[in-house]
């Protein structure tokens, strides 16, 4: 993986944690554990797919 990938990772890592501690700061008697990992897991998918781009895109183009 190249610096920007991990560079848009990381950024995108930070963004997801900033936003899942405000959100759980903010709302905690109304964000259920069901969301925070489903936003984990959107955060994973983006850094996977911004990962997979920059390297050159691996999966097959439509």
């Amino acid at each position: 993986m190249n610096a920007t990938a991990k560079t848009l990772g990381t950024l995108v890592l930070a963004l997801v944690v900033l936003a899942l501690y405000f959100s759980i700061f903010v709302f905690k008697f109304f964000l259920p554990l069901y969301l925070a990992l489903a936003l984990a897991g959107l955060g994973l998918v983006v850094v996977t797919i911004l990962a997979g781009n920059a390297g050159g895109g691996n999966e097959e183009a439509h």
